[in-house]
């Protein structure tokens, strides 16, 4: 019979930092091979949430956040969750008779990585540290969905791209409105934002 004291023992084991971040290194290559099956089912609408940078983006950032790491430890578990969902995607891939070269997204996940694991750690911080979490997190949304409304309009649907852009300004205007006060940190996450994503589109479209 389970007891109180195996609930609450069970939850402080969770609470480890070390217990979290191994949680996250497994369900990032379980989801890595996940968004590669997504392919086949999700709608033509998503579809692209399973072949975009800001999906596994996106997957990273919410694992980071929940594992509650502080900053240097979210910078390499970013790194290792990134890496690890590009992995599970590809073993994936070849278990359903497809080749996927998993060099580019794993140096994109190597150097990107550790950033977007920092900026979902500060986003439990306020001020400063808040604003420029949000401006790189919003910063890809955007960015991706002016990429994808623009450059590959033809060949993709236009709803998860519009979705993910109105997710990035809905993190902007959340952190702004919770976590986000004075002058300095408003510019920031506002003109952070714009930069991140104008780089991120430039960045992808000449790759």
């Amino acid at each position: 019979m389970t007891t109180t004291a195996d609930i609450s023992s069970a939850r402080a084991g969770l609470s480890h930092p070390l217990v979290r971040s191994g949680i996250v290194v497994a369900l990032s290559f379980l989801l890595g091979g996940l968004t590669s099956y997504a392919q086949g089912f999700l709608p033509d609408a998503f579809a692209s949430f399973a072949n975009s940078a800001s999906g596994w983006t996106v997957l990273t950032a919410l694992l980071v956040y929940w594992s509650r790491v502080r900053a240097v430890p979210a910078a390499l578990l970013g790194a290792v969750s990134f890496v690890l969902l590009v992995l599970g995607y590809t073993v994936a891939a070849d278990l359903r008779g497809f080749y996927y070269d998993p060099l580019l997204f794993s140096v994109v996940g190597v150097v990107a990585g550790p950033f977007v694991g920092v900026a979902a750690s500060w986003l439990r911080a306020d001020g400063v540290r808040a604003a420029l979490g949000a401006a790189l997190l919003a910063g890809i949304g955007v960015g991706e969905a002016v990429y994808g409304l623009t450059i590959i309009r033809e060949t993709t649907s236009p709803v998860y791209w519009t979705v993910i852009g109105v997710v990035g300004l809905a993190l902007l205007a959340g952190v702004l409105a919770r976590r986000v006060r004075g002058v300095l940190p408003v510019a920031l996450v506002v003109g952070g934002t714009a930069v991140v994503a104008g780089a991120f589109y430039l960045a992808y479209s000449s790759l």
